[in-house]
């Protein structure tokens, strides 16, 4: 389970950092919406509204 976990998680990261590029607030929101739902990194959903989630993951290496 934990495999399609991490699989889960990249796939919505890349699809948050080409929604990043293309400067689209639909779906960034869309790609924030889900990250949410699959898993709070640290538990502060805060950082999910203020972008901080994108470089953690990056800093994380997924």
């Amino acid at each position: 389970m934990n495999r399609r976990h991490c699989e889960r998680q990249y796939i919505y990261y890349n699809f948050g950092m080409d929604s990043i590029v293309n400067n689209s607030n639909h779906k960034l929101l869309l790609y924030y919406t889900e990250t949410r739902l699959i898993r709070p990194i640290g538990g502060q959903l805060t950082n999910i509204y203020q972008g901080s989630l994108f470089l953690m993951w990056g800093a994380e290496g997924f």
